[in-house]
């Protein structure tokens, strides 16, 4: 049961993240009281959840549904993973829109709330060209949810901050039963810095456990920050090269004597006008010569440069880089 549980907490904790920005912020002296959402009442039989006619069921299957419930204990949204057939969501809807939720609220107040379920299907017959059925749905998983922080977090972030270093970065960590973080994980090449602010703001928070069947559980969540000493909008550098510029990096970078596929990590500067400059290997192939191709096609690709309040901004990156030879 208790590998279950894991398995179930892995598929249901993937869009922790967002549900986590969403929540309010109080001081955190007096957080507020937040109440998950819950299952209130289950069918006695999903029977009436079939079809006829189904294909490609495979043992095992389970997709993660992820349920958006509103204010008012209904079903807002269901979502299923990324290329599940038709045929698998119009049984999942059917299965859930016989349950009933009790809404999460905070403060007394309902609001609307995010979780996940795992549906088991089975064949009809000796195999799923009889049809299709509902095996078992559950259990419910709620994902950590960010509650309060405490005033202002300037004093996180170290004054010798330089505008060229301003950074967007997202960490990991896990969200123990009463509500505490640990196990803070950064990107491959961050900055030292990166980490004691991570680590100083993550002191200042306030999270709900994520809960497996309303039980409270240890939990991993994810928490996007953007670090920067000054106010206005942030938008993170993205690759700007094309895909013919960047297999000119490959021809004129890649050993002609190898055939490795593999990718590194690097790290570098993007100027105003996006062009690269000092790449670094920060997680590396194990050979030095795909490493030293890899930093090569860097200083032939351009990004667009991070941005602040529509102004580009130096910047440092973080990107993992495929290396393989030209096609």
């Amino acid at each position: 049961m208790q590998d279950m549980n894991r398995r179930f907490l892995r598929s249901g904790i993937a869009f922790a993240a967002a549900l986590m920005l969403q929540a309010a912020l109080a001081d955190k002296n007096d957080p507020p009281v937040f109440t998950p959402l819950s299952i209130v009442q289950r069918p006695d039989s999903l029977d009436e959840c079939y079809l006829a006619t189904a294909g490609n069921l495979a043992k095992g299957d389970e997709p993660s549904v992820k349920l958006t419930i509103a204010p008012d204990g209904t079903l807002k949204e269901l979502t299923l993973p990324e290329g599940s057939p038709e045929w698998m969501k119009e049984l999942s809807g059917c299965a859930i829109k016989q349950f009933r939720f009790s809404p999460a609220s905070r403060n007394g107040n309902p609001i609307e709330g995010q979780a996940s379920l795992t549906i088991t299907f089975r064949a009809r017959g000796p195999d799923s060209s009889a049809g299709v059925a509902i095996e078992n749905v559950g259990p419910l998983i709620t994902p950590p949810r960010l509650l309060s922080k405490a005033g202002s977090l300037i004093g996180c972030i170290p004054t010798n901050i330089k505008p060229g270093q301003l950074s967007r970065f997202v960490v990991s960590i896990t969200v123990l039963p009463d509500g505490s973080a640990r196990d803070l994980i950064l990107p491959p090449g961050s900055e030292f810095w990166h980490e004691k602010i991570a680590d100083c703001i993550l002191r200042h928070l306030t999270f709900y456990p994520g809960t497996l069947d309303g039980v409270p559980v240890e939990a991993q969540a994810t928490l996007p920050l953007v670090i920067t000493n000054d106010s206005g909008e942030l938008s993170s550098s993205e690759l700007r090269s094309t895909a013919a510029e960047l297999e000119a990096a490959y021809r004129a970078c890649y050993p002609s004597d190898l055939l490795t596929m593999t990718s590194a990590h690097y790290r570098f500067n993007v100027a105003t006008n996006g062009k690269v400059s000092n790449p670094k290997v920060v997680k590396g192939t194990g050979d030095r010569r795909l490493d030293e191709a890899g930093a090569c096609m860097m200083k032939m690709l351009e990004f667009t440069p991070m941005k602040q309040n529509g102004r580009g901004i130096k910047s440092i990156v973080t990107w993992e880089l495929p290396i393989r030879p030209p096609r």
